[in-house]
């Protein structure tokens, strides 16, 4: 069983609340399959949902995969209105905690995520996984405001 801080498990609930739960295991399930990933641990660092090696192409495109199911990648790119729409549940989940959040930063580092560029096989979508996780923690922990 893979371990998820709080913060991260978090973002991750907040980059998908569009979908149900069953859903988002179904998306995993169908990932893991499509890309060959056995055991998610070996290629997860425990408590994120970031590779362990990102020179791991199996990992990346599994990733990539997710953000397909998730509705926030489009082809190769990042569809930013849907992250931005999907972040609204961050940015709530932020404000009854008591702190303030800008939106326009928020909206801006979303846009810096969707420009993220790698070279490899599904290198390009991973960075923006990672720029985005990166983004929703540092909103959860307060650190972009």
């Amino acid at each position: 069983m893979i371990k998820v801080s709080c913060s991260v498990l978090v973002v991750i609930i907040c980059l998908t609340a569009a979908y149900p739960a069953n859903e988002m295991s179904a998306a995993v399930d169908k990932c893991q399959k499509s890309q060959g990933v056995s055991d998610l641990e070996s290629i997860l660092n425990e408590g994120s949902m970031t590779l362990k090696d990102e020179s791991n192409e199996v990992g990346r495109c599994f990733i990539q995969c997710l953000m397909t199911e998730f509705g926030i990648l489009k082809g190769d790119n990042l569809d930013a209105d849907t992250v931005i729409a999907q972040a609204q549940d961050l940015v709530q989940y932020v404000k009854s905690q008591g702190k303030e959040v800008d939106i326009n930063k928020i909206k801006s580092s979303i846009t810096d995520c969707g420009n993220k560029d790698g070279d490899g096989k599904c290198m390009k979508t991973y960075k923006s996984w990672t720029c985005l996780s990166d983004m929703a923690r540092s909103v959860a922990e307060q650190k972009i405001n």
